[in-house]
């Protein structure tokens, strides 16, 4: 699924969504008299996934069925095709881990899902009115090591589809001093001017995870940037921070257990149609700094939050 293209595209992108939605609605809200078939989606039911399967296994209160992506042979086309087209006959998708939910919004766009624990995630997908779930992130926390770093203006750039998570971002911050400076991105042809515009006004670049920011050119001029007039960078996951971002937060999937449980308990219960918000955000975690940067820039992590430093890598 591309997050760019043509206005007329991205009303139908709307109206499948809107179709979409209404589909989840009765499917769930069918779910006592007949079953909705709910499937989870991880790349391995590690230790730090199996808790969250057991929560949501309960929340759902019928039998779901589990595949692991990792135990497929997805480089036969024919294999692939066969799972692709029985995972897009059930009723809601639950993508559990950052690869499983990369790989549902990336295969099985049209198909409602509800993902636990991403980070990074098209725009595009996530403006989809039929998919909803918890990201990784908490503002909360990105916030108070910010501020501890004597970061106070802050350039949020992001995606239309980050609309729920930028909205509590200005929510943490309203009550802490932090300035914050949105950049809403619509098309690839924005990137670049907005991030001109950021770092013209901003201590602090925030990037959201839609690949076109945190992966590819755009990261790369991202970075070049931040380097060049040593205004730093907070990311989304590990992979930026090793490539050049100052810091970012990491929550283990398994701390989501209780929450994202909570959460598909609503969309049960409200017979498939996503609460708002239909993007949430987490609690807690570790930051991961690039000890690289922290020595250039003399830097120090603020007291009260867990952190590690970790090396840069080409």
């Amino acid at each position: 699924m591309c997050s760019w293209g043509l206005r007329s595209r991205s009303d139908g992108r709307r109206r499948l969504g809107a179709i979409l939605g209404a589909a989840l609605a009765a499917c769930l809200g069918a779910a006592e008299a007949h079953g909705a078939r709910v499937e989870i989606v991880v790349d391995a039911l590690t230790g730090d996934v199996a808790p969250v399967v057991r929560a949501l296994r309960q929340a759902v209160g019928e039998p779901v069925k589990i595949h692991e992506i990792s135990k497929l042979d997805l480089a036969d086309p024919i294999g692939k095709g066969r799972f692709l087209a029985n995972l897009n006959k059930a009723d809601l998708l639950i993508p559990v881990g950052e690869a499983a939910s990369r790989f549902v919004s990336r295969e099985l766009a049209d198909t409602p899902a509800f993902f636990v624990g991403a980070t990074v995630l098209e725009g595009g997908y996530l403006a989809a009115a039929s998919v909803g779930g918890y990201l990784a992130y908490d503002p909360s926390r990105i916030l108070q090591v910010a501020s501890g770093l004597g970061l106070k203006k802050i350039g949020i750039v992001y995606t239309p589809g980050y609309d729920d998570v930028a909205a509590r971002i200005a929510a943490v911050a309203a009550p802490t001093g932090v300035r914050l400076i949105k950049a809403r991105v619509r098309s690839r042809d924005d990137i670049v001017p907005a991030l001109e515009r950021i770092f013209g006004q901003a201590n602090a670049v925030w990037v959201l995870g839609d690949p076109a920011l945190v992966r590819g050119a755009g990261f790369e001029f991202l970075i070049e940037k931040s380097l060049a007039r040593s205004i730093p960078v907070i990311a989304v996951s590990p992979w930026e921070v090793e490539r050049g971002a100052l810091f970012c937060l990491q929550i283990k999937t398994k701390d989501l257990a209780g929450p994202a449980a909570s959460y598909l308990g609503e969309l049960m219960r409200g017979r498939g149609a996503f609460p708002s918000p239909r993007a949430r955000t987490s609690d807690g975690g570790v930051i991961l700094f690039n000890q690289e940067l922290m020595q250039r820039w003399g830097l120090r992590p603020p007291a009260g939050v867990p952190w590690q430093m970790i090396p840069s890598r080409p």
